[in-house]
């Protein structure tokens, strides 16, 4: 008789995290750690979503960099992402994690909300190397110093880490079906600057 094994939310280990840890200061290597294999989805989400609003010319690279390096790692299939030791020791005090983690909890619940486990073959291992590729060419796209042209490919990506996270086909099937679509918009956008 085989037992459901039933995955935490990520809402839920991000509690863990803040309650697990009783120093002063809380580190990116330490919250990494905690997530396992799900920081692969979280960090891409925290990368994507900044470059969801406009951004002054050059501002989405800094964005767009760790975007490109986590989704080569990624499509390379490892099982947690690398970071620099600099990074990796970067932390926050625990008042200011504190206060990042409760006024995102509402938000990331109502997302959880929506989500739930169906059509895992686009969230599974193989399908995980995949979409590393994949979203290493939206990152590119991120990095073209075209305004606005950070958002879109910045969104899909938001999609497809949604669905990595809670293990749900359906956001990474929107992600790549609306990567299609921000082809076509940005081969327009520069054939219409060629014709200036």
């Amino acid at each position: 008789m085989s037992v459901a094994v039933v995955r935490s939310r990520v809402s839920q280990l991000l509690e863990d995290c803040l309650h697990g840890h009783t120093d002063e200061r809380i580190s990116l290597g330490a919250l990494l750690d905690r997530l396992g294999s799900r920081s692969f989805g979280l960090l891409l989400l925290l990368f994507a979503l900044p470059n969801l609003i406009p951004l002054p010319p050059g501002v989405s690279s800094l964005f767009g960099l760790p975007l490109v390096l986590l989704a080569a790692q990624l499509a390379c299939g490892r099982g947690q992402p690398w970071l620099p030791h600099w990074l990796r020791r970067r932390s926050l005090n625990r008042a200011s994690f504190e206060r990042i983690v409760h006024k995102a909890l509402p938000w990331l619940r109502r997302i959880e909300n929506l989500l739930c486990e169906r059509l895992r073959w686009l969230t599974g291992p193989f399908a995980a190397r995949l979409l590393g590729a994949y979203c290493l060419l939206m990152a590119l796209l991120v990095l073209i110093p075209f305004p606005g042209s950070n958002m879109l490919p910045s969104a899909v990506i938001a999609m497809v880490a949604l669905g990595l996270l809670e293990r749900d086909g359906l956001p990474v099937m929107l992600g790549l079906f609306c990567g299609v679509a921000v082809f076509g918009v940005i081969r327009l956008a520069v054939g219409m600057v060629g014709l200036a």
